[in-house]
């Protein structure tokens, strides 16, 4: 059986099934998605455009007279971003300027484009994924999160995590100020706060994820208790409408980076 030539293997590359995730995750960037999202791209061969000063030998072979820079994206943050693609169509949807002699496609995985990121002469802010149809882009740190978190946290489902009061390895999260404020869930939350002893406080976000919200209650207890954190986010669900909830034990980096001076949804102290 013939050896297969270097400038053979893009064409070589396939994956229909992240490719579909991709897609969906653009449209809905729901938690269960954006797992089996992450799950695929860890385990993936892809695409990086490579553009070299001087044609490629015959034989594939890159010499030392011979210097190669990847291509970038300009993101909308303005930053620059490692572009990579599922297959040779995707990668044949965007056109980066240069002549087909000195252009290659250079097979990576997902850790070689953790390695690149890294490198102290990099300022290279993620990469994204199929930027010509779904465009999913993933910062620095959520690629490192990508690799070595759900690799150490086999057996784990989403809904594990969540009955934990933790946000799943992966999935990345910005707190905000809810821009729609859900009074059935919020009120239902509140009921149950009262009922349970034990909760002190308990703060209201919007969780921004990808292009989608969610709602994160962040809880302050006299004492751990996950139970209770279950029981939180149980009274919440059923009014969520689909939306995925958050329900967190208070910790010093939440109290400092996202609750700050806010004012609690609910106050033992306050509640009458």
């Amino acid at each position: 059986m013939a050896k297969k030539k270097n400038k053979d293997l893009p064409f070589m590359v396939k994956n229909d099934e992240l490719k579909a995730l991709l897609l969906q995750a653009r449209e809905d960037r729901s938690i269960a998605t954006e797992q089996k999202m992450f799950a695929k791209l860890k385990e993936a061969k892809l695409l990086s455009p490579a553009v070299f000063d001087k044609p490629i030998p015959a034989n594939g072979k890159v010499g030392n007279n011979i210097s190669v820079r990847f291509a970038i994206v300009k993101a909308k943050d303005d930053k620059s971003y490692f572009p990579v693609f599922t297959d040779i169509e995707e990668a044949q949807k965007m056109d980066f300027g240069q002549s087909a002699e000195n252009q290659q496609y250079i097979v990576h995985s997902l850790r070689d484009m953790e390695r690149l990121l890294n490198d102290e002469k990099s300022n290279m802010s993620g990469i994204i994924v199929n930027p010509a149809s779904a465009q999913i882009l993933l910062p620095k740190n959520s690629v490192s999160t990508i690799i070595h978190n759900t690799s150490t946290q086999a057996g784990k489902t989403v809904e594990d995590f969540l009955k934990e009061g933790k946000i799943p390895p992966g999935l990345q999260v910005t707190f905000v100020e809810p821009s729609i404020y859900p009074t059935a869930v919020v009120n239902a939350v509140y009921e149950k706060c009262r009922e349970l002893s034990g909760i002190d406080r308990v703060w209201f976000k919007g969780a921004q994820i990808g292009s989608g919200m969610g709602f994160a209650f962040i809880v302050e207890q006299e004492k751990k208790d996950l139970a209770q954190l279950t029981q939180i986010r149980e009274a919440a669900l059923p009014l969520a409408k689909d939306v995925p909830v958050f329900v967190l034990e208070s910790t010093k980096d939440l109290q400092e980076k996202v609750i700050q001076d806010a004012f609690p949804m609910f106050d033992k102290e306050l509640d009458l």
